[in-house]
């Protein structure tokens, strides 16, 4: 008895020891779970208000940039930023991150029912990454604090921080990308099937936002974009060529030209017999000009193949059709039709893609190729590279990915390889390239299918004779020569000039106006996928290098290279399509590894900037040195080679250097990501818990990769490419003593600028005496408006206008920026107008402007 209460007492002792140890472990638990909430909380909350206050600092930075005094940068900031003006967004930025990763936690957590503290602490990740931008306003003050005049330091850290949209871009990226990653974690990776006709659909709309509304009016176009909407409009009216009849019929309708067909056929029948029987000697073409030529039987005719201009003839009638029923003088019709070739080239990017990877994988590599240069810039553009790109991926998919070779799948390769000499003579190399691609596929399979083998070869072949048959009966009629090029030859032009391919394939893609690396940088990690395209598709690398260099010796080896009209690569853009094949393996690879995406996003960042920098300002495309004028704080283009027609011997004093140091950087990085391509260091529970971080790493290695090559240039000694002082646009010389300089939609008419309607013009006044007040003009709409006027952001002034004008008004001026330095003092004032109501001109009978307008302002 006695040893069985000593039992029962001693299970009691053990059981009261467990409840104490298990209360001490829950108290570790929630004091452990309360540790990672505050480090979470801390993270996310330090570096959104560092962000803020840097975007702050950045928004002062853009100001001083403007002062002409010399002042100092810090006496600048102590001078001119309140304690308010650096606390207030720290505090707002502090708030807003935290206040986004708790209803991110909050809605998982309800959603899911996932634990408090392991959402938040994955939601936390994300916010690693603001660290990247704060870097780069930290190495952008230190640049300025260093040099306050120009060159301002390390000039391009200057311009990667302030220059443009790329910070935010980057920014956005790598924070989505990480908010990814960490969603996964939680919820598991998820699929969604969406429809073909969806992606055709948005690669539609992003194409129209991106194109200028002056596009779509008639005639409006950049470089032979206008020559191909003539031969549109001169085969719709004519049934012919013939630019001298070009004004015959400017309102052709679909009756006229089908009532053409039955003469174009007579005429081929004709010509064929007359090719075919014709003994003496024909005469040559005559040349007019260097794109024109008058041919052995009269007339005129551009040297330009006649593919794009005969494929624009139904868009081109459609739009008369819609002008003379609404009255209108625009081409909506033929720029739509372009870009549903973009959105068509998008889809078959993504069709040729899922065939090694996966669909998602797919679109995202297919919409950054379609977003980046110059992809975008081509898809309100007429010319033949854009439905070129998508011939040659259609064939490159049927002849070489597909695994079967149907019938079906034969002659429509065939077809798409027969239109692209017609597209463009300098086609017909890929195109019988990608030919004989196809008769050695179909050798191959001769042994399985013996009998319908030469049913398919005559299905490939017909088609394929056919074209180039009726394109030497096209030149020996228009030149009396047959040969591929006599078209070029009749206006007096070379066309292939070898001797000339280093400076052309170097150009191609390190040229400061054209180079591919250059503007889209994106393509860089193509390079990096050559290697596993290699080890794991061996049957696609080879076509695929065929298939890329037989194009590229062609156009590298122009004469005049890069052209006239060659702007941002436009010259390669028909193959660079088929570098989605390599990129998408690092894509692939890029969303599990971090220090992978890190470096993309990075690339394809700067790509997306160049590209959001030409829509909103697009530059004439036969004078791209505009766009690196127009740059406000420093010339990224003083780091770059320029490779003319006379090659790297007409460069200044670093024309060696830029070369090397461009193809050495290109070279780090395929290095880099090469290296640690497919390696197993990591299990993928840890990589994945390392994304964030990786992702930095990545980011940051390209930035300070970028940064130090441009130090090296920036203060190399025969560096002689450096502006004198910074070039700012939209500035209105007042006097000697006052500039002003405006940031709106519109720029200034006159001496003065007109206000968007519903809309907001900024207005910089940058004087050597301090103002008390500013004195405005106003013109008005046909209707009473309500002006809003602020300085800073303070709302001074609430005034209702009366109709038209001109009203004048006063504005006291009270906080000026100030700048005290070597050269004197100057004040600048920032103040903003509002307009509140709008009008178009065009609809109240003023004159032709449809614009949307609010006020009219000038300073008096």
């Amino acid at each position: 008895m006695q040893q069985l209460i000593e039992s029962i007492s001693a299970t009691r002792q053990e059981k009261k020891r467990s409840i104490e140890n298990k209360g001490s472990q829950v108290c570790v638990i929630a004091e452990y779970n309360w540790l990672f909430v505050t480090r979470s909380l801390f993270l996310i909350a330090v570096l959104s208000g560092l962000l803020g206050v840097t975007q702050g600092v950045n928004e002062f930075l853009l100001l001083f940039l403007r002062q002409n005094s010399g002042s100092e940068l810090i006496p600048a900031i102590i001078g001119n930023l309140t304690a308010g003006q650096i606390l207030l967004p720290l505090f707002l930025w502090m708030l807003g991150g935290v206040a986004l990763a708790f209803i991110l936690t909050l809605l998982l957590c309800q959603i899911k029912k996932l634990s408090l503290v392991r959402s938040l602490q994955e939601l936390s990740r994300p916010y690693l990454v603001l660290s990247i931008p704060v870097g780069l306003s930290i190495g952008c003050v230190l640049s300025l604090w260093v040099s306050p005049v120009y060159p301002y330091g390390s000039n391009l850290i200057v311009s990667l921080c302030l220059e443009g949209p790329f910070t935010k871009l980057l920014t956005v990226l790598l924070f989505l990308s990480v908010l990814i990653q960490s969603l996964i974690r939680l919820l598991g990776s998820w699929r969604i099937r969406i429809p073909a006709i969806v992606y055709i659909v948005l690669a539609m709309i992003f194409f129209s936002l991106a194109t200028p509304d002056r596009f779509y009016s008639q005639g409006v176009g950049q470089g032979n974009m206008f020559k191909y909407l003539r031969m549109a409009a001169t085969v719709s009216g004519t049934g012919t060529l013939n630019i001298e009849r070009a004004e015959e019929n400017t309102n052709p309708t679909f009756s006229e030209f089908v009532s053409f067909v039955p003469k174009w056929i007579s005429a081929y029948v004709v010509n064929s017999v007359d090719f075919f029987t014709r003994k003496d000697l024909t005469p040559m073409a005559s040349r007019v000009n260097r794109s024109m030529f008058r041919s052995v039987n009269g007339g005129l005719y551009y040297i330009n193949a006649p593919g794009p201009g005969i494929l624009l003839v139904p868009a081109y009638l459609f739009d008369k059709s819609l002008n003379r029923w609404f009255g209108k003088d625009l081409q909506i019709s033929v720029i739509l039709f372009w870009q549903f070739l973009g959105a068509l080239l998008v889809f078959e990017i993504m069709s040729t893609v899922e065939k090694i990877t996966s669909r998602s994988t797919a679109a995202i590599v297919s919409f950054a190729i379609a977003f980046s240069v110059p992809f975008l810039f081509y898809t309100f553009q007429i010319y033949p590279e854009l439905p070129g790109g998508l011939l040659i991926l259609f064939a490159f998919r049927k002849i070489v990915i597909n695994s079967s070779f149907s019938r079906l799948e034969i002659f429509t390769a065939s077809l798409a390889l027969a239109v692209l000499p017609w597209l463009h003579q300098k086609y017909s190399v890929v195109a019988a390239v990608l030919g004989l691609l196809a008769v050695s596929k179909l050798k191959r399979s001769m042994s399985k299918e013996t009998s319908t083998f030469f049913y398919k070869l005559v299905l490939l072949c017909v088609p394929l004779v056919a074209s180039a048959y009726s394109i030497f009966l096209y030149n020996y009629v228009l030149t009396g020569s047959w040969t591929p090029t006599a078209t070029f030859e009749a206006a007096g032009r070379s066309s292939f000039e070898p001797w000339n391919f280093f400076t052309g394939f170097s150009g191609l893609l390190f040229d400061r106006d054209n180079g591919l690396f250059i503007f889209a940088p994106l393509y860089v990690l193509s390079l990096v996928g050559l290697r596993p395209l290699f080890s794991r598709h061996r049957h696609l690398f080879r076509p695929f290098v065929l298939v890329l260099f037989s194009y590229l010796v062609v156009i590298a080896s122009f004469p005049y290279w890069p052209g006239a009209v060659s702007t941002m690569g436009r010259y390669i853009l028909s193959v660079l399509p088929l570098l989605s094949l390599p990129m998408a393996l690092l894509v692939e690879r890029a969303l599990s590894s971090g220090l992978f995406a890190g470096i993309s996003l990075t690339m394809f960042s700067a790509s997306l900037a160049y590209s959001l920098s030409f829509v909103r300002d697009i530059i004439p495309s036969y004078q791209p040195r505009l766009f690196w004028d127009r740059t406000l704080y420093s010339d990224p283009g003083q780091y770059l080679a320029s490779f003319t027609s006379e090659g790297l011997s007409n460069l200044d004093g670093t024309r060696y250097i830029k070369y090397i140091l461009a193809t050495l950087c290109i070279g780090f990085l395929v290095y880099l990501m090469r290296s640690c391509f497919g390696t197993n260091q990591l299990s993928p529970n840890t990589e994945s818990r390392e994304f964030h971080r990786k992702v930095c790493v990545g980011s940051s290695q390209v930035l300070l990769m970028v940064v130090t090559v441009g130090v090296v240039l920036e203060y190399w000694p025969t560096n002689l490419s450096e502006k004198e002082r910074p070039v700012f646009r939209n500035v209105l010389d007042l006097s000697d003593e006052r500039k002003l300089s405006v940031y709106g939609k519109h720029g200034f008419e006159g001496s003065g600028v007109w206000v968007s309607g519903a809309g907001s013009t900024t207005f910089l006044l940058q004087t050597r005496e301090p103002l008390l007040t500013v004195r405005l003009r106003f013109v008005n709409g046909p209707e009473k408006n309500t002006i809003v006027f602020r300085e800073r952001q303070e709302v001074l002034r609430n005034i209702l206008l009366p109709a038209r004008g001109p009203h004048t008004r006063t504005f006291r001026l009270r906080n000026p920026y100030q700048f005290n330095g070597v050269k004197g003092k100057s004040y600048l004032y920032r103040f903003t107008v509002s307009s509140e109501e709008s009008f178009i001109p065009a609809e109240n009978g003023v004159n032709d402007d449809d614009r949307q307008l609010g006020v009219y302002v000038r300073l008096l």
